[in-house]
């Protein structure tokens, strides 16, 4: 795979901590830099995929929009309520 090298900066404590961690599992700071902006990409994706599917099935049975859904959870709240 093709790699591309680029400048970034961090907060000296930032370094410090990334360093210790990438020493511990990844072998060097490119590694762990590569494996975490995977996994926030990565997380980022299934958060979308996630909400999508929400939305989806929230249409399915009757919600129309995001304010509907609140609004009937808010209620179902007030209902259950014992004191």
């Amino acid at each position: 795979m093709a790699t591309k090298t680029f400048n970034i900066s961090f907060p000296e404590p930032l370094v410090a901590a990334m360093d210790k961690k990438a020493k511990e599992q990844f072998g060097s700071r490119s590694g762990f830099l590569c494996y975490a902006a995977q996994k926030y990409l990565r997380e980022e994706r299934e958060i979308e995929e996630l909400i999508s599917y929400g939305k989806k099935l929230g249409q399915k049975i009757g919600f129309r929009t995001e304010e509907s859904v609140a609004q009937d959870i808010n209620t179902r709240r007030q209902q259950k309520r014992s004191w």
